[in-house]
């Protein structure tokens, strides 16, 4: 049923109401109904979201397309730019662990991809270009250098993303100039990371929009209710959210619009953060299949390392979610939270990678050819 407000002054908030007309019949509604907004010191009918939940959830989708779409070009542009030099890097960081992470770190810092990163790793490994130690510590370096992303994503949309764009764009435009082209053979590959990262805030924009209407059904506060009281469904959650993507980034960002839109709490939002480290382990593990002893070995580290640093920080959820709400925006805090929680599980597993990689041995053994 429509309503139409009286032109008539409002007295005061409290004993506010205005005569609206419906068809057929009068109704005064009290300024408290959710239905009646105000502006001005006057009354007015707030309207709904036109067309229900279908626009949200096809806006969010869109959102979620672009978000995905972006960081993979994004991540395929680097790594044809960046992954042979990386590549040689880490070769170079053989029997040194700490060197090795440093290396791991640079690498995926610079390729925004962990699972590409890893993957390389798992390869020299299994070539033997890499030795088991050095190929664990890259491993440990490379879950801390997928943290810049989440560092990414938590700029401004709105401000960053239509630049970004932009300026990808052009560059590929210019890239296509033969003159251009030789002068700078590396524009190409780096505008088209510009284009695809400003593609993914773009997503982001996107789907901060499509769930902010979702923050006034109470229902869906009901839904996220076991993510917020429940540390081992959010755990699960951003595991499973994490497989689907294929991209821990990719989810960590969906996670921060999600906590700096107020439909998950930091607290709910720190074990579906461990959930998506454990869950970025799982296209590393499928890719490993193809590989030989050493570099399944070399995948397995991946998963343990993650499954360690999230049951030592378990008890320290708390730390973790104070963090993200000390931080001005929530987006920049749970990015914080990212950082503390590899860089933490790192330092304190890599002297022990030894163990890791005994723990892999007895699980993948080497085959003698007989």
């Amino acid at each position: 049923m429509g309503y139409q407000v009286s032109s008539g002054p409002v007295p005061s908030p409290a004993a506010a109401a205005c005569r609206c007309r419906g068809p057929g019949r009068r109704r005064v509604l009290r300024a408290s109904d959710p239905r009646i907004g105000s502006h001005g010191g006057r009354a007015f009918p707030r309207t709904p979201a036109p067309g229900g939940a279908t626009p949200v959830l096809l806006d969010g989708l869109v959102g979620l397309g672009l978000l995905l779409g972006g960081i993979r070009l994004m991540a395929a542009a680097l790594t044809r730019a960046l992954a042979g030099p990386a590549g040689r890097v880490l070769e170079r960081l053989d029997r040194r662990p700490w060197l090795a992470a440093l290396g791991g770190l640079a690498a995926t810092a610079l390729i925004q991809s962990s699972s590409v990163t890893t993957l390389v790793i798992c390869g020299l490994a299994d070539a033997r270009l890499l030795g088991l130690k050095a190929a664990a510590g890259a491993v440990m370096g490379a879950n801390v250098g997928t943290t810049l992303t989440a560092f990414l994503t938590a700029l401004d949309p709105l401000r960053a993303a239509p630049w970004l764009a932009a300026g990808g764009a052009a560059g590929l435009l210019l890239s296509a100039l033969p003159a251009f082209r030789r002068r700078l053979p590396g524009a190409a590959a780096l505008s088209a990371a510009a284009l695809g990262l400003g593609a993914a805030l773009a997503g982001l924009r996107a789907v901060e929009a499509a769930a902010r209407p979702l923050a006034g059904r109470p229902g869906w506060y009901d839904h996220l209710r076991a993510v917020n009281d429940r540390p081992l469904a959010g755990l699960a959650a951003g595991l499973v959210l994490t497989t689907v993507l294929d991209s821990s980034s990719a989810a960590i960002a969906v996670l921060q619009r999600l906590v700096q839109g107020g439909l998950i709490t930091p607290a709910g939002a720190v074990p579906m953060l461990m959930g998506a480290n454990i869950g970025t382990t799982t296209a590393t593990v499928a890719a490993s299949a193809a590989l030989g002893h050493r570099g399944r070995r070399t995948a397995l580290v991946h998963v343990t390392f993650n499954l360690v640093g999230t049951a030592v920080w378990w008890p320290f959820t708390g730390l973790l979610a104070a963090l993200v709400s000390a931080a001005p925006a929530a987006a920049a805090g749970l990015a914080h939270a990212h950082l503390a929680f590899n860089a933490a599980a790192a330092l304190l597993q890599l002297p022990l990678a030894g163990l890791h990689l005994r723990a892999a041995a007895w699980v993948f053994p080497e085959r003698r050819r007989g």
